[in-house]
């Protein structure tokens, strides 16, 4: 046996006996996690199936509705389609003419008054005195 293999050996076996003495003071094998208790399905007796019936006059008043609604999009959607042929049909109106006036030049603008210097800031006021009963002997 060579000096490489008794080393790969010797760290193996090291190994085995350190995870042994592990588990064991961990208090030994992994632990399955409880089972989760299943969960059941209850249906409800055949008699509550009315229950769970549409009302009728929903029904109805919820047809009313998206009928309404489609009649509201059908007419802007009219409305969009006529608007949209009058503005390809009708050619824009042409700008009327605009007489050129002669540009007078202007006299030069007067130049505008400098700004006031910042006012310093007032001095910082003086420390407070402390008050007669402190003591700062040390």
């Amino acid at each position: 046996m060579s000096t490489r293999l008794r080393v790969a050996a010797a760290a193996l076996a090291a190994f085995a006996v350190s995870f042994a003495v592990v588990g064991v003071a961990a208090g030994g094998g992994s632990a399955s996690p409880p089972a989760r208790p299943r969960l059941a399905l209850r249906l409800g007796p055949v008699a509550e199936l009315p229950k769970l019936a549409e009302d009728p006059a929903v029904v109805r008043a919820r047809r009313l509705a998206r009928q309404r609604r489609g009649e509201q999009i059908a007419r802007r959607r009219a409305a969009e389609r006529r608007a949209a042929r009058l503005a390809v049909a009708a050619p824009p109106a042409p700008a009327p003419a605009v007489r050129a006036e002669p540009v007078v030049p202007e006299e030069p603008a007067a130049p505008p008054a400098p700004t006031p210097a910042p006012v310093p800031a007032p001095p910082p006021p003086a420390p407070a005195q402390p008050p007669p009963t402190f003591d700062d002997s040390g």
